[in-house]
């Protein structure tokens, strides 16, 4: 079983051409970086504002 999945997706790697999967991976890579980074800012800036009454202000 697991021979026939692995030729599955050895085949489906082999119909995709290379620059292909080179760029699909760069563009995951740098999806996942901006995502990572948006999600720490965001909260970090919420959980400020949720206690510190004078950041507020600051970034007002």
């Amino acid at each position: 079983m697991r021979i026939v999945i692995l030729g599955i997706i050895l085949g489906i790697i082999a119909v995709i051409p290379f620059g292909v999967w080179v760029s699909m991976g760069i563009f995951s890579i740098w999806l996942l970086y901006k995502l990572s980074n948006l999600d720490d800012t965001q909260i970090e800036v919420i959980q400020k504002n949720q206690y510190d009454p004078e950041i507020l202000e600051q970034m007002k």
